[in-house]
């Protein structure tokens, strides 16, 4: 990336326009407003007015003017840096993500308005970079919410009775559970993500029967927990009869805690609803995940873990998760 331009301040303008008044020389003139000749050069080309003359005025609103012009028609980004847009975005990855991540990774600014412009104009020129984007311009969907099973749950510990430490996001192993249904409510997923990393594991499973969902989860926790650094705090589910048997969860794994949220407030399990969301852009409503091999489930899993995310920083779910282990 070339080296950036220092833009003149009025005040160097105004100083400008009085030593050229006095017949300064121009590179006498540069030093003392601490400008390159060539800089001083530029400005006096592109700034003064129809009849020749240089104002400290005219040249400021004309410099302004001409970079409220460049914000709205932004110039050709560089070739690597539409590489990476174009990668990142058939990945997954939204504008505002990839504006964060270079950042992060490249220290080069570029915002996520230049990459939406970017992307308009490649659409102009018959690109289809857009329909990368998640919601293509679609309205948000507004998620249906599920008949609460709360009266059908044995032993059921009710989210108020849950640690404030929880709410306030204080340490990862506090984990969100939920379904997502297939068609004709015969297959689906499970869903599990920690609140604090954003880390998400993904299951598939043939039916909503309790037996068959618990094991599934006891099998994903147990593969997890087999580092032996990981904690498992808490679980708080959704009141899905699906998860009606999670005293089995409890029976293996002792030290955790599971707690329901209340019917019909899916905001208090806002994080998995979010990504469910994002699942659902891979797997629309309606799909047969008995025709979704586990294979492809993982690969959605690792698409989630491996972007980046606004709230850790534009860092990764994956990246938070695991550091935070490596440093115990």
């Amino acid at each position: 990336m070339p080296k950036s331009y220092k833009h003149l301040t009025y005040g160097q303008r105004c100083q400008i326009e009085a030593l050229l008044k006095r017949n300064i020389l121009q590179k006498d003139i540069a030093e003392t407003i601490g400008a390159s000749k060539s800089a001083l050069s530029r400005e006096l080309t592109r700034n003064r007015n129809q009849n020749g003359l240089y104002t400290a005025k005219g040249a400021h609103t004309k410099s302004k003017k001409r970079a409220r012009h460049a914000a709205r028609n932004p110039t050709k980004l560089k070739s690597w840096l539409e590489e990476y847009i174009r990668k990142k975005l058939e990945i997954g990855w939204s504008p505002e993500q990839i504006s964060g991540r270079v950042m992060l990774d490249y220290r080069k600014r570029i915002s996520a308005t230049a990459i939406y412009e970017y992307l308009k104009r490649e659409r102009l020129r018959g690109g289809k970079l857009y329909l990368y984007l998640r919601r293509k311009g679609k309205k948000k969907r507004d998620y249906n919410r599920k008949k609460a099973g709360k009266s059908l749950i044995p032993n059921r510990v009710d989210i108020d009775s849950r640690p404030e430490i929880v709410a306030k996001k204080l340490r990862i192993g506090d984990w969100e559970g939920d379904t997502i249904v297939g068609r004709g409510h015969k297959s689906g997923l499970i869903t599990l993500v920690d609140r604090v990393a954003k880390f998400t594991i993904i299951t598939k499973i043939s039916n909503f029967k309790s037996e068959g969902v618990m094991c599934k989860i006891k099998q994903s926790l147990n593969k997890l927990l087999q580092n032996k650094t990981h904690k498992l705090h808490t679980i708080t589910f959704d009141n899905g009869l699906e998860f009606a048997r999670h005293l089995d969860i409890k029976s293996m794994f002792p030290d955790v805690d599971i707690y329901f949220a209340k019917p019909y407030k899916s905001w208090q399990r806002g994080l998995n609803e979010h990504t469910n969301g994002l699942i659902r852009e891979y797997f629309p409503k309606g799909t047969d995940f008995n025709n979704i091999s586990d294979m492809e489930v993982m690969i959605v899993q690792n698409k989630l873990n491996n972007r980046p995310r606004a709230v850790l920083g534009f860092k990764t779910p994956e990246e938070v998760f695991f550091r935070c282990y490596s440093k115990h």
